[in-house]
């Protein structure tokens, strides 16, 4: 089930099953670099973020949303986040600020056709927003 406060959601099947690892801060919500804004203040949504977090479930994608905020701010985190109407599956808490890794295996298939791949990675500048990806 996904995760928007007062709004069931059935995801309509697509052809391929995707998993989005997805960070909040500079990516769906404006990065601010004052740490005392980030709690004081409801985060500005990026122009195109909710909708684009809609398509994907649309397509049957499974959300993760990832933050470094802590896991105390996690009832604040999912207000902000319900009140801009941001669909996720999942949201996952206090990582850190340090370069993020993602290791997939590449799915068991004869060796000669070992040539699809099945992790992605994408680096957006911040505050840019995500409405521009295609995945």
């Amino acid at each position: 089930m996904c995760r928007v406060i007062g709004i069931r959601c059935v995801p309509l099947l697509s052809s391929i099953m995707k998993t989005i690892f997805l960070d909040i801060d500079g990516t769906i919500f404006y990065q601010s670099d004052r740490c005392d804004e980030v709690y004081r203040t409801q985060p500005g949504l990026i122009k195109g973020s909710a909708k684009k977090c809609w398509q994907w479930h649309q397509k049957g994608y499974n959300i993760i949303l990832t933050t470094g905020r802590p896991e105390s701010s996690r009832k604040w985190c999912e207000q902000a986040l319900a009140h801009h109407n941001i669909v996720y599956d999942q949201l996952i808490m206090s990582l850190k600020p340090w370069p993020r890794y993602l290791i997939n295996n590449d799915r068991w298939r004869p060796s000669d056709q070992r040539d699809d791949l099945t992790a992605f990675a994408n680096t957006i500048p911040t505050n840019h927003g995500i409405s521009d990806l295609d995945i």
